[in-house]
C-alpha cells in the first residue's frame, strides 16, 4: 500500500471515528439497546431454546414461567448493554457526569420496550391453563424487565466492577444457551430453557441411565460452581483496576443477582420451576461469598490501591 493510501485510510477512518464521536449517547443508546432486546428472544427462539408456539400443558408448564424469566433477563441486560456499548463507541470517558443517568438510561430503556411487540408475537401462538391472551402476558415482560435494566444500567455506571459482572454474567448464560441449543438435537424433548442451565430429556435408548443421571449431577454441579469462579475472578480483578472491596464485591455478584431478580421480576414463583429458581438462589448465595472473599484476599495482598469505584 502507497504512503498516499495509507494517508487517505488513516484521514477517513479518523473522519467516521470523529463522526461517529459527535453522535450524543441519547441518540446511539436506544439503538443498541433496542438490538439487544429484539435479537436475543429471537436467537433464542431460532436455536430453540425458547419456544412459545407450543402447549405448556400436562407437565409443561414450568416452560412458560422459565420463558417469561428469560424475557425480563433478556430485556434487563439490555439497557445497561445500550448504554455502556454506546458510552463506548463514541469514546466517553470513564468517568461518568451525573446527568448521565438520566439522559443515558432512560433512552436505553425506551429502545429495549422496542422488543414488547416482538416478544408478544413470539409468544402468541402459545397454549398456557389459565392465560387468555399469552401473547400480551409475555410482552408485559418487557417493561418490568426494563425497569430492572434500569436499576442494573445505574449501578454499572458508579462502578466498572459492576459493569465486569454483568458482562462475565451473559457471556455465561449464553454459552450455557449454546450448550443447551447443542443437546436439544439429541434430546427427545425440551422446552424453554433455564437461565445458565440445561433442561432436556433424552429418548429412552440413546443415552444410558446411568450417564444421563452423571450428567445431570455434573451439570447442576457446574452451573453451581461456575459463576462463583466467574464473581471471584470479577471482584479480584476489579481491586487489582483500583476498584474499592465493596465495590468489587457488588460487581462480582451482580450478575447472579441480576438472574435472580429476572425470576422473581413478575412477582411469586411460577409453579414448576421452583428447582431453577433455587439453583438461581444458590449460584447467588455462592458468588456473594466468592466474591466476598476474592475482594478480601486482592486487598490485603495489593493493600497500595485506593478505591475507584
Amino acid at each position: 500500500m502507497s504512503r498516499d493510501m495509507l494517508a487517505n485510510a488513516t484521514v477517513s477512518t479518523t473522519v467516521r471515528e470523529d463522526a461517529l464521536s459527535r453522535v450524543p449517547v441519547p441518540a446511539l443508546a436506544p439503538v443498541i439497546a433496542a438490538a439487544f432486546a429484539i435479537g436475543q428472544p429471537l436467537l433464542a427462539h431460532l436455536i430453540g431454546i425458547l419456544r412459545w408456539d407450543q402447549c405448556f400443558c400436562g407437565g409443561a408448564e414450568a416452560g412458560w414461567g422459565l420463558g417469561l424469566a428469560a424475557v425480563l433477563w433478556y430485556t434487563a441486560i439490555s439497557v445497561p448493554a445500550g448504554l455502556l456499548i454506546a458510552r463506548r463507541l463514541i469514546g466517553r470517558p470513564a468517568r461518568v457526569r451525573p446527568s448521565e443517568f438520566v439522559s443515558g438510561i432512560v433512552p436505553a430503556a425506551l429502545g429495549a420496550l422496542l422488543a414488547t411487540p416482538v416478544v408478544a408475537t413470539l409468544a402468541r401462538s402459545a397454549v398456557v391453563p389459565g392465560v387468555d391472551y399469552p401473547g400480551l402476558t409475555a410482552g408485559f415482560g418487557v417493561p418490568v424487565g426494563a425497569a430492572i435494566g434500569v436499576l442494573a444500567a445505574g449501578a454499572a455506571l458508579a462502578s466498572a466492577a459492576v459493569i465486569r459482572g454483568l458482562v462475565a454474567s451473559w457471556l455465561w448464560v449464553w454459552s450455557v444457551g449454546l450448550v443447551a441449543a447443542v443437546l436439544l438435537l439429541l434430546a427427545e424433548s425440551g422446552g424453554p430453557q433455564p437461565l445458565g442451565g440445561v433442561d432436556v430429556a433424552f429418548a429412552d435408548g440413546r443415552v444410558a441411565d446411568g450417564l444421563l443421571r452423571a450428567m445431570s449431577d455434573v451439570g447442576w454441579l457446574i452451573a453451581l460452581v461456575a459463576p462463583a469462579v466467574a464473581a471471584a475472578f470479577v471482584a479480584y480483578r476489579s481491586v487489582r483496576s483500583g476498584s474499592g472491596a465493596a465495590a468489587a464485591m457488588l460487581g462480582g455478584a451482580a450478575g447472579a443477582l441480576l438472574i435472580v431478580a429476572a425470576y422473581r421480576g413478575r412477582g411469586d414463583v411460577p409453579t414448576g420451576y421452583e428447582p431453577w429458581y433455587a439453583l438461581a438462589i444458590a449460584e447467588f448465595a455462592l458468588s456473594a461469598v466468592a466474591a466476598v472473599a476474592a475482594a478480601l484476599f486482592a486487598r490485603v495482598r495489593f493493600p497500595v490501591r485506593g478505591p475507584a469505584g
